[in-house]
């Protein structure tokens, strides 16, 4: 891993700029046009069925089936002689896409690798255990899963190929991610964040937030004054929310934003039929926005509104939002601009029926069980008849029980207080019993997608 990475940051701003002089003039020009020939959206084609081999059932349930991996050289052989191989290789645009996924999968692996060893050291230099530090929570390294996330990357390319969403508008070598220095930036706050998280696992920090924010008591739910994650002020503080989407994607090896873009579906599905500019749409929880900018890029016009109890969270992105939509700009495609709001997802501060859509990503595993119920009951509420939820989150144990270890492991080494009792509760029956539709289920590597109409 180290190795790894230390090739990566000398090579990185070499390969930038090789790769910015070799930039044709249409990249350069309108690079955020989908990166792949956009077929017809045939939404109606898009069924469990078609994804997984499952066959249709009402409610659809996903089926998760890794890709299967050459285990001999002969096997090897005969993969590389496979239509699919040719595609990849032949098509620019599935190229372009590989090379991506390769250099971000190696960057975030290497970073993990590399953070894992310095979290081992601060917790031996600390006489704690180093096997309760969050990144040596891992998989078993297999055949079978890695071929998971081939699988989730299948799934990824098959529906921008086939016009169910964009493709990723960061892949644009002009997006500051393929900055050398922004990129050493990100691996510095890493490392901090590896330091600030050591130090609150080693003094049992659960709650410290309620100890350096005595002002939050009060101002905000006791359920939230925890230090999510060992993060430093919990979700209270500019710090943690500099150093969250780092954080998060270097955990998931850098499928997190893959995870998240299953919730396009649905989306998809719905707006098939309808205008954007005549959706309004809520994401509750947004964090520090950045499922938000792929809703932005793939429905610009899209009146929308982003809310996080967070003030921090808001601060965070409302930056996110505004780079996005200059970036998005000088690329010739201008952005609707998004409303941030802090708001608790239980009470919002919206009236009935104001919404065609509500987006939840990554919030339910991190609320008692109370409080989802809530949530449920609130976003009923503010959605019109026929409106839709996007619902994102981690599997639950009914999904794939093969990986629930991994996740028990991640809610052994972390703080997350609720999320026990989130993986063994099914969230489907809370909708159903405060009058929702379930509409369809996916699999999303160690996510899913769930949707629900009013």
């Amino acid at each position: 891993g180290a190795p790894l990475l230390a090739v990566l940051s000398v090579a990185g701003p070499l390969i930038w700029l090789l790769l910015r002089r070799r930039t044709s003039p249409s990249q350069a020009t309108d690079p955020l046009l989908p990166v792949f020939p956009a077929a017809p959206k045939a939404h109606e084609t898009w069924s469990m069925a078609t994804v997984s081999g499952a066959e249709s059932q009402d409610p659809p349930l996903d089926r998760w089936t890794p890709v299967p991996l050459p285990e001999s050289l002969p096997e090897a052989l005969q993969a590389l002689g496979s239509d699919a191989t040719r595609k990849l290789l032949t098509d620019p645009d599935r190229r372009r896409y590989a090379g991506y996924q390769v250099l971000r999968g190696a960057f975030f692996l290497g970073l993990r690798n590399v953070s894992a060893l310095q979290s081992r050291l601060l917790a031996e230099g600390a006489g704690a255990d180093p096997a309760a530090t969050l990144l040596t929570v891992r998989p078993n390294w297999n055949a079978k899963a890695y071929g998971s996330l081939m699988e989730m990357l299948r799934r990824d390319l098959e529906n921008i190929t086939t016009g169910v969403y964009r493709a990723p508008y960061d892949m644009d070598l002009d997006h500051r991610q393929f900055n050398p220095f922004y990129v050493l930036e990100q691996m510095q706050v890493m490392f901090e964040t590896v330091s600030d998280t050591a130090a609150l696992q080693v003094n049992d920090g659960r709650t410290q937030v309620r100890a350096d924010r005595p002002d939050a008591t009060g101002a905000f739910p006791d359920y939230y004054l925890q230090n999510f994650h060992f993060q430093p002020g919990g979700w209270l503080s500019d710090r943690s929310a500099r150093q969250y989407e780092i954080s998060t994607e270097t955990f998931m090896a850098g499928l997190q934003d893959v995870m998240q873009r299953q919730g396009l579906v649905p989306l998809a599905e719905f707006m098939a039929s309808r205008h954007e500019a005549e959706t309004k749409l809520l994401e509750v929880a947004c964090g520090t926005g950045r499922f938000h900018t792929f809703l932005k890029d793939n429905y610009p016009q899209m009146e929308t509104v982003a809310t996080d109890l967070s003030p921090n969270y808001v601060a965070a992105a409302r930056d996110n939002l505004r780079y996005f939509r200059e970036f998005s700009k000088h690329k010739g495609r201008p952005i609707a601009p998004v409303e941030c709001v802090a708001a608790a997802a239980e009470s919002l501060p919206f009236g009935d029926e104001e919404f065609d859509v509500v987006v939840s990503v990554y919030l339910f595993h991190e609320l008692p069980a109370e409080i989802r119920r809530q949530c449920v009951k609130e976003w009923y509420r503010v959605l019109k008849p026929g409106g839709l939820v996007v619902f994102v989150d981690s599997l639950q144990r009914h999904d794939r029980p093969e990986v629930i270890p991994v996740l028990e492991d991640f809610a052994r080494v972390t703080h997350e207080p609720y999320y026990d009792d989130y993986i063994e509760n099914d969230v489907t029956p809370v909708f159903k019993s405060e009058g929702f539709t379930f509409e369809s289920h996916r699999l999303a590597w160690i996510s899913k997608a769930l949707a629900f109409r009013k």
